[in-house]
């Protein structure tokens, strides 16, 4: 009978060890067919969420560099430089520039202008300059102007003599500013086409697309489109008027050819602010555009050709002939030649 329980305890032992056993397999069992997968997947999950993120936080950088670097584009898609530096796009013929402390020299192709340079073109040449955000400003013959600003919000040229044409049209708010050297007057536009004239201490105005604004003495016009004004040294600006479509040019011509003075006197008509040049000489003309100038002659033959420019480019040519000169005679007596009006 003792017997008997024993065995029985023992057989429970061991069916308790068995089914201990069972379940000690079936959790390693579930562990690896089931639950590591699912770790494994969600793990994979996570790193794919993350390479996908830093790819996507890689691309907005980048995205935002290539704006940040992108050029401006203007109105018409096309690319608008922003940058304050200033470039050349037309030079025809001998064009000169200095800098401070510095000697004039030849502007060559590669030359690169900067802020405080001045600019000088010869007879017959020209040269457009290019400023930051596209505005232009091109030079004719016989004009010099010096840069004195270059910025993200103005644009500021000194103008010495002769003629320049802006055409200020930004693609962000700027202002076109040029000043006088010989007058004090003073040009500012916003948004315009407009051009400029600087003869002997007069300053001829003109504009051929939206409003310009011309001050001296503490007194300002506004210049509109098809209008022009004009202002002399230590005067107001002219009230504007509209732009005229050919150039006055009046000279009397000489009636002697043959002369036995190394000069002839010449006098005329022209419009007020237009310049005239009578070979060389740059002629001085007063309030009413009447002139009266010595022209130097050389002993032979000496052909005069008078040349009228007004603001808007219009020019004007007049040959007045060819006088030749002989030396003096003694005690000759001639104090004068008589002229006639053409």
């Amino acid at each position: 009978m003792a017997a008997g329980p024993n065995r029985m305890k023992r057989t429970l032992l061991i069916f308790a060890g068995v089914v201990l056993a069972l379940l000690a397999l079936g959790y390693v069992l579930f562990q690896a067919i089931i639950a590591e997968p699912e770790a494994s997947s969600l793990k994979s999950a996570e790193q794919r969420d993350s390479h996908d993120d830093g790819r996507s936080r890689r691309a907005t950088l980048a995205g935002d560099a290539a704006l940040a670097a992108r050029p401006a584009q203007g109105p018409d898609g096309g690319v608008t430089d922003i940058s304050t530096g200033l470039s050349v796009r037309e030079q025809d013929g001998v064009v000169e520039y200095h800098r401070p402390n510095q000697p004039w020299k030849k502007l060559a192709a590669d030359t690169k202008l900067s802020v405080q340079d001045t600019i000088k073109t010869k007879p017959g040449a020209g040269i457009t300059l290019v400023f930051g955000g596209g505005s232009t400003v091109r030079m004719d013959g016989r004009t010099e102007v010096r840069v004195a600003e270059s910025s993200q919000n103005r644009i500021a040229i000194k103008i010495k003599r002769g003629r320049a044409a802006v055409n200020h049209e930004p693609t962000r708010p700027m202002v076109f500013r040029i000043e006088s050297t010989e007058t004090k007057a003073a040009v500012e536009a916003t948004r315009a086409r407009f051009a400029v004239l600087g003869t002997d201490k007069r300053l001829a105005v003109a504009a051929t697309r939206g409003t310009v604004n011309l001050t001296a003495r503490k007194k300002t016009v506004a210049i509109r489109a098809g209008q022009q004004s004009t202002v002399a040294a230590g005067n107001t600006p002219s009230a504007p008027r509209r732009i005229p479509v050919s150039v006055l040019l009046r000279v009397a011509r000489p009636r002697q050819r043959i002369l036995h003075q190394r000069f002839v006197v010449l006098s005329g008509q022209t419009a007020v602010g237009t310049e005239l040049h009578i070979n060389t000489v740059l002629v001085k003309t007063n309030n009413n555009g009447a002139f009266r100038v010595r022209i130097p002659l050389q002993i032979g033959r000496n052909k005069l050709l008078a040349v009228a420019r007004d603001v808007s480019g219009h020019m004007k040519r007049m040959d007045l002939g060819v006088l030749i000169v002989r030396p003096a005679r003694p005690n000759s007596g001639v104090t004068g030649i008589k002229v006639k009006w053409d």
